[in-house]
């Protein structure tokens, strides 16, 4: 007699809205190997899943993919500082780098002075707070930072594209 396992169920991981009153911040980013430059992608929603706005960055320069995740987290704790929203949740899919930003220990490496100013911005806004999500949750994000883009610039989106449209809606019914 076999003892065979029940079928592992696999439910959709997909973004989850925050209370009412409270935006959502996704932030990932896009390196190709070999590249000299990576784009970062972020996009604020609210608590119906409702896009408010996106933002990609592409910046020429080499450097590791926890330096790139981390500067990106960097980018949105000063995007959201412009926008003047006192309660925010920003997610990233880079463990790491949350792990980083949440641990109470100095990174001596390099990217220690961008973590450091994360934390400094985050210390000063009670109302942000910063959380690992796996990467299917942080899809949109994601798809903004494979959006086109030329170094050294970034774009405002103030409404999604037909593409970007079609994934919001997926990731919230």
């Amino acid at each position: 007699m076999t003892n065979n396992p029940s079928p592992t169920i696999h439910t959709p991981v997909k973004w989850t809205k925050p209370e009412n009153g409270v935006l959502k911040l996704n932030v990932d980013t896009s390196v190709s190997l070999g590249a000299i430059s990576f784009t970062m992608g972020l996009v604020i929603r609210d608590h119906a899943g409702v896009f408010v706005a996106g933002k990609m960055v592409c910046i020429a320069m080499i450097t590791t993919t926890f330096e790139v995740e981390a500067l990106a987290i960097l980018e949105s704790l000063h995007w959201l500082l412009t926008l003047n929203h006192d309660r925010v949740i920003i997610e990233s899919d880079s463990l790491l780098s949350i792990r980083a930003l949440q641990g109470s220990h100095d990174n001596l490496l390099e990217v220690g002075s961008i973590l450091n100013a994360c934390r400094i911005i985050l210390d000063s806004r009670p109302g942000y707070s910063i959380s690992f999500v796996k990467r299917q949750t942080n899809g949109i994000a994601h798809l903004v930072a494979k959006l086109p883009c030329s170094l050294n610039c970034q774009n405002v989106l103030t409404s999604p594209s037909n593409t970007l449209l079609e994934a919001l809606l997926y990731d919230i019914s």
